[in-house]
């Protein structure tokens, strides 16, 4: 904004986006209802829009580079542009490893997230990423492009990868798959999400609101 529109920096407050608080206490899915979602261990989680500026592209590429046992999870609606950026998936020979899901409602997505190997986020642009904040709420190693705001709002605990190189996607996706999770490595995840709180973003913006009342 400041950048950009030329505003004054005083304009201008922060009020963060922030994981519900049952993302914190998530159970992993049961793997028969895994199953019965066409979903098999270990997989990878997508969570968004479909659209150009998600990536997701560049994704199935390196997802053709992993061992055909690791699925792809793809949670979200279709945006505009959304049947070019899932054509690969044919061309690459990886429909029985990429599942859609489409639309999951709120109250399942921890559940889902909790259950995954890892959730991958590989935007080119975003304002926040809020997908990374849920999926360190529960615990779960997060994979995603190294972009400005993933370093601010994933910290240490979001392995980076570069978004326009499925050798680089491919890397991380297997290096956050074998490194597993220990209960130390979920509670520093969890401990980072933390620090976004949707009550701490209403207080700045009420008390925003009040001074120019």
């Amino acid at each position: 904004l400041l950048q950009r529109f030329d505003m004054e920096s005083e304009r201008v407050i922060v009020a963060s986006n922030a994981a519900a608080p049952h993302f914190f206490s998530a159970e992993p899915f049961p793997e028969q209802q895994l199953v019965t979602l066409g979903i098999r261990s270990p997989f990878l989680l997508y969570v968004g829009t479909i659209e150009p500026r998600k990536n997701l592209p560049l994704l199935f590429e390196a997802m053709a580079r992993l061992p055909e046992s690791v699925m792809l999870v793809v949670a979200g609606k279709d945006g505009w542009g959304a049947s070019q950026q899932l054509a690969p998936i044919e061309r690459l020979g990886l429909e029985r490893r990429v599942k859609r899901l489409g639309y999951v409602p709120e109250e399942q997505l921890p559940g889902l997230y909790a259950a995954a190997s890892a959730v991958v986020y590989p935007s080119r642009y975003e304002g926040f990423g809020l997908p990374i904040v849920e999926g360190l709420a529960t615990g779960v190693p997060v994979v995603a492009s190294d972009l400005p705001v993933f370093r601010e709002v994933g910290g240490e605990e979001v392995l980076l990868f570069d978004p326009v190189d499925p050798v680089s996607i491919a890397s991380a996706l297997e290096r956050a798959i074998a490194e597993g999770s220990s209960r130390a490595a979920r509670e520093k995840r969890k401990a980072q999400a933390r620090k976004f709180n949707w009550n701490a973003s209403a207080q700045v913006v009420a008390r925003r609101l009040q001074e120019v009342s």
